[in-house]
């Protein structure tokens, strides 16, 4: 079942809000445009919005669904289901439910995490997948250290901790939004005046709601359910879907080295210059990079 719903904030010229019943509640998404569909998934601490920069382009060739994930932004707050198998489930009940029978799936940060879980459990579903900044939880995914190539993880053992990153995080949730965004990528200065106030303020608000904090830090504690259900998902073989890696200086070498683990004939690109945020800092070569990959994928057959 599906309802019109309010959007904050406005969504762009010809898009609309959709609530889509699922089996353990709502998802709210934000629906425009017409053609294949393509759903667009966003990360931690982030909404559809991530994705205004990238929206009315790709609008121009496809259906566009750009759903809150579960537990954040009127998506419904669940008691659990947050491995990213069943948050997985959400994306196809929203699919099918919205009429589409195939959708290229594409997701940044956690929802890179969902978009691979969706093209593992539904290959008849995912036409293409598309994964930006993102690891996959594998069986390497916690072997990092403070100190070392991947020294911005640290935050993803904070919030693990349960109760202490909830509280320490909630207190001073817009200091630690701004902190995440403007020095995720340390000894870096990219630039991320392209995420304002304004944008900062939608992503406050929709995680300052009750029980949203909990519910999405509940993403990364699920890490170890991911990374047996990934393992086994990798067990079975490659994806033989078109797949198309974005990176960023810090997922570059993870997302390489992953890429052949994923999919059969899998292409890997680092987009410069650009942050984690590669949807808000560089929408332009998203878009460029994601028709490229769907004609290049076409003409191959």
């Amino acid at each position: 079942m599906t309802a019109p719903v309010p959007v904050h904030p406005e969504p762009p010229r010809g898009f609309r809000g959709v609530a889509v019943s699922t089996q353990d509640g709502v998802i709210h998404a934000v629906v425009g445009g017409s053609g294949p569909a393509v759903v667009l998934l966003h990360g931690w601490p982030q909404t559809w919005w991530v994705w205004r920069h990238v929206m009315l382009g790709l609008a121009e060739s496809h259906t566009v669904l750009a759903p809150n994930l579960r537990g954040v932004g009127g998506s419904t707050i669940t008691a659990g289901g947050y491995d990213k198998k069943t948050m997985a489930d959400d994306i196809a009940t929203l699919v099918l439910t919205l009429g589409h029978e195939r959708a290229a799936v594409v997701g940044h940060d956690i929802g890179g995490q969902v978009a691979y879980a969706c093209a593992a459990q539904y290959p008849e579903l995912v036409s293409h997948l598309v994964i930006m900044s993102a690891q996959v939880p594998d069986a390497t995914c916690l072997d990092y250290r403070l100190f070392g190539a991947q020294p911005w993880k640290w935050w993803w053992a904070l919030h693990m901790v349960e109760d202490v990153a909830d509280r320490l995080i909630g207190d001073n949730l817009a200091f630690y939004i701004d902190h995440r965004i403007d020095r995720h990528d340390p000894g870096t200065n990219y630039d991320t005046s392209s995420i304002g106030a304004f944008d900062r303020g939608v992503y406050v608000r929709a995680y300052a709601a009750p029980g949203a904090l909990t519910a999405t830090l509940e993403w990364y504690r699920q890490f170890p359910i991911d990374m047996v259900d990934n393992e086994r998902f990798f067990a079975s073989g490659p994806l033989t879907i078109p797949y198309l890696a974005l990176a960023d200086a810090a997922t570059h070498a993870e997302m390489s080295r992953q890429a052949s683990r994923i999919a059969v004939r899998p292409r890997v690109l680092r987009v410069q210059p650009s942050g984690h945020w590669i949807p808000e800092q560089q929408p332009a070569a998203v878009l460029m990079h994601f028709r490229e990959f769907v004609t290049t994928s076409i003409a191959a057959g």
